[in-house]
C-alpha cells in the first residue's frame, strides 16, 4: 500500500545483464528516505558493490533534498553500517518526529 506522501522505488547494480546489488526505498515528503532492504549476491560481497549503490543512492538523494536515510537494521548488522558505511544510530528524540511520517519502521 503506498500513500500519497510515500513513493517507493528500487535502485539496481548490474554488470553487464547481472544483478549485482539491490535495494528498496521509501522516500517520504522529499526530506527522509528509508531503505529496508538492501543485498548483494553472493558472488560479489566483499568487493564494495555495496559501497557502489548506497554512494548513488545518496548523491541521488541529496539531489532530490533528502536530508535523512534511515536504515532499519538487525542487531547483527549493526556494527558493518556504522563502522563501513558511517551510518549513525538515531537518537531516542528523532524517532516521534520520523514516525509522523506515515508507515516509517523503526526496530529497537
Amino acid at each position: 500500500m503506498e500513500s500519497s506522501a510515500e513513493k517507493n522505488n528500487q535502485m539496481i547494480l548490474q554488470e553487464n545483464d547481472n544483478l549485482v546489488s539491490v535495494a528498496t526505498l521509501r522516500v517520504y515528503d522529499n526530506r527522509v528516505a528509508e531503505m529496508p532492504l538492501v543485498t548483494t549476491r553472493h558472488g560479489h560481497r566483499g568487493h564494495g558493490m555495496c559501497r557502489v549503490l548506497v554512494d548513488e543512492l545518496e548523491k541521488n538523494l541529496v539531489q532530490l533534498g533528502a536530508e535523512k536515510l534511515v536504515l532499519p537494521s538487525l542487531p547483527t548488522t549493526v556494527e558493518m553500517w556504522t563502522n563501513n558505511f558511517k551510518f549513525s544510530h538515531m537518537p531516542d528524540d528523532e524517532r516521534p518526529k520520523l514516525l509522523q511520517l506515515h508507515y516509517l519502521l523503526v526496530w529497537a
